[in-house]
């Protein structure tokens, strides 16, 4: 890049921060519909919106990123690995791995859908708690844009105040907004510990405008036993049974002889 346009970028970008003024059509985008596998390719939802921003849109992103990650780091929850300094997608499935073998007599990994989750950051509720983590003062528009480097650490304060679990039996696993939740105990606690904290976090889902796809939310059951217990619910209705389902690209399965 000629040297003049590199010193006129770095004024646009000192102006940005100082004025703190976004033009409009720097925040147009070019949106790419990517469907997603196993889907029917008639049906609108069954595509996630990719967001192809201005370069000046992504340099001013890449700069608030780093800022915020100043602020924060130290501030998230130690359940979140998603986009996380020494934290990645291999430590929380062997975090979840190691759950299985210790509590191998009985162990329940219960695993949450939440619906279109970056599309659907309460906004009100996001500044809240931008202001609550003492970020400077930035505007936004609405949720938290597919594609933009800045949306899965705003998702990560939005959710860092989700109730913690109340006992050493149930443990939370977050990747973003890929959510599992484990708990072990004998077979006739299990569910009950697990139901527990179902209900408080339902109520905080409910307050923050959270919602949860219970159809698509599935639980396993990790036993030497045949029977299983009874379903955990959320929000009243079960959450089904399943020996196949996927969590951070793995495939837990039911009953299970590690």
């Amino acid at each position: 890049m000629p040297i003049k346009s590199i010193i006129r970028l770095t004024q646009i970008i000192n102006g940005i921060l100082k004025l703190n003024y976004f033009r409009n059509e720097w925040k147009i985008a070019t949106i790419v519909p990517i469907i997603k596998p196993g889907t029917n390719p008639q049906d609108p939802s069954s595509y996630r919106s990719i967001s192809l921003l201005p370069t000046l849109s992504k340099i001013a992103a890449a700069i608030s990123l780093n800022r915020i990650e100043e602020t924060i780091d130290d501030q998230l929850i130690p359940y979140q690995f998603r986009f996380r300094k020494n934290l990645s997608t291999v430590q929380q499935l062997l975090r979840i791995t190691e759950f299985v073998r210790e509590g191998m007599d009985e162990g329940l990994l219960d695993i949450l859908d939440i619906a279109k989750a970056f599309d659907r950051v309460w906004t009100d509720g996001l500044l809240y708690k931008l202001i609550a983590l003492r970020i400077p003062e930035r505007a936004i528009a609405a949720g938290a844009v597919q594609g933009s480097e800045v949306r899965s650490k705003l998702f990560n304060i939005y959710v860092n105040d989700i109730p913690s679990p109340r006992n050493c039996q149930t443990r939370l696993c977050l990747f973003a907004d890929d959510t599992a939740i484990m708990s072990a105990g004998a077979p006739n606690n299990i569910t009950n510990e697990l139901n527990s904290y179902l209900d408080l976090l339902g109520k905080w889902m409910i307050s923050w405008k959270i919602k949860i796809n219970t159809d698509k939310s599935q639980a396993v059951y990790f036993s030497r036993r045949r029977n299983n217990p009874d379903q955990p619910k959320l929000y009243r209705r079960a959450i089904p049974w399943s020996d196949n389902t996927k969590y951070l690209g793995v495939y837990p399965r039911q009953k299970t002889n590690l």
